[in-house]
């Protein structure tokens, strides 16, 4: 392999883990518009909640004006959600080549799936046999008393 097989083979790597993290920043974006979604939907629900109250005279005004100040601020964070969602989508679009007025979405978003196989004690078990043993290498010198009781190193040749 010569050195221009290897420059192509590393800038091929990096384009791979490019749209990788271009695939996983929509993906990410799109679970953070969906949860702005929702928070939306409860701050409008609670803002309607807080509303009756206060036309019934259960709940002070001030309650109604708190709830109003929470949906709007739903709102927004909605819109900057779609905002970073739209942007990291023309980003991605750009990577793999796509035309910029081309539409896509995401068609496999990543799911959760539990581990399977590992308990609290395998992994306990694990942690020990790969622990490192007291046969680990010690400092070239041990540190010394000073005659005011602190610890130094000056007979270290490469300690400050």
């Amino acid at each position: 392999m010569n050195k221009r097989d290897t420059h192509h083979s590393g800038f091929a790597r990096r384009s791979r883990i490019r749209r990788r993290t271009a695939y996983m920043q929509v993906i990410a974006s799109a679970a953070r518009l969906e949860t702005a979604k929702a928070q939306l939907a409860s701050a409008r629900e609670l803002d309607q909640q807080t509303a009756d109250r206060v036309k019934s005279e259960v709940s002070p005004e001030i309650d109604s004006l708190r709830a109003q100040v929470e949906r709007q601020s739903a709102e927004q964070r909605l819109t900057n959600a779609t905002n970073q969602f739209d942007k990291d989508k023309l980003t991605l679009a750009r990577i793999i080549g796509l035309a910029i007025d081309q539409e896509f979405g995401v068609s496999d978003p990543l799911a959760y799936h539990p581990l399977s196989g590992i308990t609290s004690d395998s992994a306990t078990e694990d942690a020990f046999r790969s622990a490192p043993t007291s046969e680990a290498p010690k400092p070239a010198c041990e540190p010394r008393l000073s005659p005011f009781g602190l610890k130094r190193r000056s007979d270290c040749p490469l300690s400050p």
